[in-house]
Order: C-alpha cells, then structure tokens, then sequence
C-alpha cells in the first residue's frame, strides 16, 4: 500500500472537480470535490485526503501532466511522500487511475454539474466503489477489505524508469 495515483473528474461545464487518489495495489479510492481546477484547490485537497493516511502507508504518488499539479512540491513537502509524473500522452501509465474514474463516471456522467454534489454525496459513491468487488489478477477482492490488511500484502512500486522523478 503507499503507490498512488493521482488526478481529477471534471464536471459539465467546468462546474467543478473531483480529485481522485487510488492505490495501485489495493484499488482503494480517496477523493474530494474541488469548486475549480486551479492548483492551489487541487494542492489543498490532496493534502486533506492524504493527512488523515499514516505517512509509513504513503510512498509515492504519480499524476498526470496536467496544469493541475505544479503544487506538486507542497505536496511532497507536507505529506513527506516522492511525486512522479507519467509520461506525457500515457494513460496507460496510471491504468488503475483511469480505470477508476472511469467507475466514477458511471454516477456521474459528462454531462453531470459538480457544483450539484455535496461532500455527502461523494463519499457515499467513494464508499461504493471501495466495498465493490474488482477483478485483477485472477481473484475478486474489495478495495476496502484490502486496504484494511495492507500490511499483509507485498507492495511494488511501478518501474521508476517509467516516471519523470521531481526532486524536492
């Protein structure tokens, strides 16, 4: 547990945003709703979601190359965690991501306003999505079962030579 992936949901209209952290391993989905797409609202909500995370559970965290992210540093700083950004026009880079937001999708449409959905709201759908059976690697399992026995399991990073490391 500890490799995140990190990005955001924008909402009909730009009517807002959803950050959304996954756990590569676990699949396990933190989110926040953001009135706007500006980095200092992005920054401030990552920090939030991850504050309440034991800081020997976090690692790293890969984000896209979006202009969402240059409060990558602060980032880095408070959560004391290493950032990493996928290569540029790879999605691929941050599947489980994607994947998830895809998941997301699924209640909240492109045509959905974000500005419409309460905090209460979110989590309900981030609770869903957790207790929700996924299929990887052959066995079905629940992101929140398996973030609750994370420190049973053997947790591998991504290949670094996939990623732009940011030194701070």
């Amino acid at each position: 547990m500890g490799y995140l992936e990190g990005d955001t949901v924008v909402g009909c209209g730009q009517s807002g945003n959803i950050v959304t952290l996954v756990d590569r391993k676990s699949l396990y989905l933190w989110s926040a709703l953001c009135p706007a797409k500006h980095s200092q609202v992005v920054t401030r909500a990552i920090v939030r979601i991850l504050a309440k995370v034991s800081s020997q559970h976090l690692h790293t965290i890969t984000f896209d190359n979006g202009t969402k992210f240059p409060g990558h540093m602060q980032i880095a700083k408070e959560l004391s965690v290493d950032i990493y950004f996928a290569r540029p026009y790879c999605s691929n880079d941050r599947a489980r991501n994607e994947n998830t937001n895809g998941l997301l999708r699924q209640y909240f449409p492109k045509e959905f306003r974000f500005d419409t959905i309460t905090p209460d709201q979110l989590q309900r759908v981030v609770e869903e999505l957790n207790n929700r059976p996924r299929k990887t690697l052959a066995t079905e399992h629940l992101p929140k079962s398996s973030i609750n026995q994370g420190l049973r399991f053997e947790f591998e990073p991504a290949p670094k030579a996939l990623f732009r490391n940011i030194v701070v």
